[in-house]
């Protein structure tokens, strides 16, 4: 029997670059999640804060803030202690990715080594969809 949910997972994407923004949205959306999104990472504090995610989708390499300093002022807020992210980046610097552990995310991938279809699972199997 197909579990019946009247609330849909909540996911915040955080992505500069609007064609991925919107693929990730897209494709989120059709997978029956609630999207929120932004490109700067001031924008994802706020929506974040706002909304409590269920997972935050989130870019490092962004305007003015990056999103490893995002992530150091959500890990300091009582709910964004404990919120699931996955890091999602063109850079597999190794001082990026420890510091990005260090906060806590659950994982680090690099844009181009993993498929839509192997996002969405992962994102399902850490909110539990």
């Amino acid at each position: 029997m197909a579990k019946i949910t009247n609330h849909k997972k909540k996911l915040l994407i955080i992505e500069d670059e609007p064609i991925f923004l919107e693929l990730l949205t897209d494709k989120f959306e059709s997978e029956e999640f609630k999207t929120f999104r932004a490109q700067t990472a001031e924008k994802g504090i706020k929506l974040a804060l706002k909304h409590h995610p269920d997972l935050i989708l989130l870019d490092i390499i962004l305007p003015k803030m990056d999103g490893l300093a995002m992530l150091s002022i959500l890990r300091k807020d009582r709910w964004g202690k404990n919120t699931p992210v996955i890091i999602l980046s063109n850079t597999s610097d190794q001082k990026r990715v420890s510091q990005a552990l260090k906060l806590g995310v659950y994982d680090y991938l690099v844009k181009t080594n993993f498929t839509l279809k192997e996002l969405v699972s992962q994102v399902k199997e850490v909110v539990r969809y």
